[in-house]
């Protein structure tokens, strides 16, 4: 096992293909709420990473309506698939 992909996937981190399929959206829709500052990320080693927390703190404020930002985009349209 290479070291790199210990932090592919971790307990603590998320890649982004892996926030894009907690929150049942594309790796494109992750990248464009990167630029929006709706998610960070952080880099470990060559990989962008996202904390799994923070991701699933998203994905519960956007199935309980607290997520105005999202809402009052084209992205509402995956609020209903959460």
């Amino acid at each position: 096992m290479k070291t790199l992909d210990l932090f592919e996937e971790s307990f603590d981190h998320l890649t982004v293909q892996g926030a894009a399929s907690l929150l049942n959206v594309s790796t494109a829709t992750i990248n464009n709420w990167l630029k929006l500052g709706v998610l960070e990320s952080t880099h470990l080693g060559n990989k962008k990473v996202l904390l799994k927390k923070t991701v699933e703190e998203l994905k519960d404020n956007i199935s309980k309506g607290r997520s105005e930002k999202l809402q009052k985009r084209a992205n509402k349209k995956y609020i209903n698939k959460l």
